[in-house]
């Protein structure tokens, strides 16, 4: 049984982190049997490469097992503190003949000349760079640094892969854990497997384990910890909460929902994903750039992050808020839809098929607009797309009525 008041006081992450490539967790397109870094492993080689993903996703503990598989001189640096010459002076003190993996944590951090320092080291085969970053590295690292390196994506993990990380921890600790306590853990982890020892660590210290209740673990993540159920009913409540108060052009409360996510920790793309979202859904045609602001504020947030990125999501929001709504489009798929349950797939009109000979080419014509099948006939005067007159779909409007009038043989 090992001693839980482990004298190093090293966090539990530290304590079981894997050593072997057989040990990590996850990452299976990485390190499984057809993985690119297995694959090159098994040769004992390995290629500079930046490690990109969410935080708690195994891209520091990958780079030290692949400096231990290849025995590789492993030389550390902190993006935060570190300066170009204390690369220089690395290159210089701490190189060796074989080989010498440079590993830089958060290299986003770095500025343009603290990348570009590494790219004669690089080209001379001197060092290998193995970094990681959370931020989107086709905004955050300079193209000559890229164009040496491979980007490899790191994913969230699976639910799989976060109980076989608590089942380690309990094992450490020799405890056991009901499973709905598991599922606590897993919701609030959310992918991260360095959180999910951390929330493990917090239940075992603060609870009797035998004894606590799902609820009691749950209030006190929330209000202690500060942080929530990211797949549970919080996190889809705060998100029906923001998309209602869009919906309801309510700009005070959407920027308030915005911060409660935010503020618990709730990635701030999930926020922009119902964003996307409901720019199609509930605003549709009424203001045709609303799509592009919400695309836009994504794009921005990718680049900042946070906190800056905030304020991108924020003006997005606000724009979503006040602009006019329409669910036309949402409601002209539907129709689309019900019309394809009810008739089931059409074959396609002759004159639009590949091989017609009889398709009117709409350019030949001086008006372009010509009576001509483009629907099956079986629902040839089926009305699917039908618009309001909120916003600019009223002059939309006016236009498909008199498209309509010209094109449709039963019109």
């Amino acid at each position: 049984m090992t001693n839980i008041f482990d004298s190093s006081n090293r966090p539990l992450y530290e304590i079981i982190r894997p050593k072997k490539i057989d040990d990590f967790y996850g990452q299976n397109h990485l390190v499984g049997e057809n993985g690119v870094i297995a694959k090159y492993l098994e040769k004992n080689r390995i290629f500079s490469s930046i490690f990109y993903g969410p935080p708690g996703t195994g891209k520091t503990t990958l780079a030290k097992i692949i400096a231990r598989k290849l025995n590789a001189n492993f030389v550390y640096f902190n993006a935060v503190e570190t300066s170009i010459g204390d690369i220089r002076k690395a290159v210089k003190r701490e190189t060796s003949t074989g080989l010498n993996i440079f590993f830089v944590d958060e290299i986003h951090k770095f500025n343009k000349k603290q990348q570009m320092i590494f790219l004669p080291y690089l080209e001379s085969g001197q060092i290998k760079l193995l970094a990681t970053t959370t931020q989107n590295p086709n905004y955050n690292i300079i193209p000559p640094l890229k164009s040496r390196v491979k980007i490899l994506k790191f994913n969230k993990l699976e639910d799989e892969t976060i109980t076989q990380i608590i089942e380690d921890g309990l094992k450490y600790f020799d405890k056991t854990l009901r499973e709905e306590h598991k599922k606590i853990i897993i919701n609030y982890a959310d992918g991260d497997g360095r959180f999910a020892l951390f929330l493990l660590e917090e239940i075992i210290f603060h609870f009797d384990i035998n004894k606590v209740g799902v609820e009691e673990i749950r209030n006190h993540f929330n209000k202690n910890l500060n942080i929530k159920d990211t797949k549970g009913d919080f996190y889809y409540n705060y998100l029906s909460a923001l998309h209602k108060s869009l919906r309801g052009s309510d700009a005070d409360a959407a920027v308030y929902w915005i911060t409660v996510m935010i503020e618990t920790g709730i990635d701030p793309r999930a926020i922009l994903r119902r964003m996307l979202a409901f720019a199609s859904e509930d605003v549709g045609l009424a203001d045709p750039n609303a799509l592009g602001i919400v695309k836009n504020a994504y794009d921005t947030y990718e680049i900042l992050g946070l906190p800056e990125g905030r304020l991108a999501i924020y003006e997005a929001a606000i724009y979503l808020a006040i602009t006019p709504k329409s669910n036309s489009v949402y409601e002209a798929g539907n129709r689309a839809k019900e019309i394809l349950d009810k008739y089931g797939i059409q074959d396609v009109p002759s004159n639009i098929g590949s091989d017609t000979k009889s398709y009117k080419y709409p350019h030949n014509y001086d008006d372009y607009l010509i009576k001509q099948d483009y629907l099956p006939e079986k629902i040839s005067g089926k009305d699917i797309v039908k618009f309001n007159t909120h916003g600019k779909e009223k002059r939309f409007k006016k236009r498909w009525e008199y498209i309509k009038s010209k094109i449709k043989k039963n019109d």
